[in-house]
């Protein structure tokens, strides 16, 4: 009986069995979107139209972004999936020529032009995101969940790499290169957003303002010129901050944030980290927490 009634719960018509097929290679196939974004950032496609003046033919795509003659069409296959997942609009003219345009999320993604678009310009954070390094981790869910020597790892990235992501950025110039410049982009745009739509908040900062894991200041860097009167710290890890570039108006403190934050009037959390820290955090402000982004 038990088995019956299993059998008709899995029952499905023709025309439901063939839409969910659909919806499930659909969704085995999504990866295919975000290697497709990873490739139009690193080949700037989104310089090449807003520097045609927001419209771009694939000839001109392919002309700027310098791709050999055979991988013409595959570059049109690359556009197709960017346009249907709403990176790119498509314009298709009268005489079967295909314009691209940009949309509101392929306009951060402009690094071309004038000062306000490179620092909207949130390429950098996209190669964060479809590192390899950091995809690769994601191969080893399973064994997350069922293998035992996964008990050891305190992370997902722990088990597939043998370290941290903090540790592999630690030993690896390289992947610190990439994470530095995709939170530096990151704090660019969310400081801009927050010192317009919250500047109430940020005029009674008092004195002086620590940011909390602030990496190399950029986001301390905004706050100290919008407001010169408040002075600026940046606590990080010994290793960050021996990299960060020199700052007149901005102080760097190399230190663990889990043991100790330099007093401040205000401490500002980019993120919203783990609630032991931010109960640390508090204790030590006298005029609350600033948690942006």
């Amino acid at each position: 009986m038990s088995s019956h009634v299993q059998e008709d719960e899995l029952a499905m018509s023709s025309d439901e069995l063939l839409q969910a097929q659909l919806e499930l290679y659909h969704h085995s196939f999504v990866y295919v979107k975000s290697m497709a974004l990873g490739a139009a950032t690193d080949l700037r496609i989104a310089d090449a139209i807003h520097l045609r003046g927001g419209a771009a033919t694939l000839s001109d795509l392919a002309a700027h972004t310098g791709i050999h003659p055979t991988k013409f069409s595959h570059l049109r296959r690359l556009m197709r999936v960017l346009t249907t997942s709403g990176i790119f609009s498509a314009d298709v003219k009268a005489r079967g020529d295909t314009v691209y345009k940009l949309t509101r999320v392929s306009r951060l993604l402009v690094g071309a032009g004038g000062e306000s678009s490179r620092r909207r310009d949130l390429s950098p954070m996209v190669g964060v995101f479809v590192n390899p390094v950091a995809i690769a981790a994601l191969f080893s869910i399973r064994e997350w969940f069922t293998d035992e020597n996964s008990a050891a790892s305190s992370s997902l990235f722990e088990m597939a790499h043998g370290c941290t992501r903090w540790e592999m950025i630690a030993k690896d110039a390289g992947e610190g290169r990439v994470f530095n410049a995709g939170m530096a982009a990151d704090s660019c745009l969310s400081m801009e957003i927050l010192l317009k739509e919250c500047s109430s908040v940020f005029g009674s900062l008092g004195s002086s303002l620590v940011d909390v894991g602030g990496a190399h200041g950029t986001a301390a860097a905004v706050v100290a010129k919008a407001f010169p009167h408040v002075k600026c710290t940046v606590l990080d890890l010994p290793r960050v901050v021996a990299g960060a570039p020199a700052h007149a108006n901005l102080t760097f403190v190399p230190g663990d944030m889990f043991e100790y934050i330099p007093p401040a009037d205000t401490v500002l959390l980019k993120t919203k980290i783990a609630s032991r820290y931010c109960a640390s955090a508090r204790k030590q402000s006298r005029h609350g927490t600033l948690e942006g982004r």
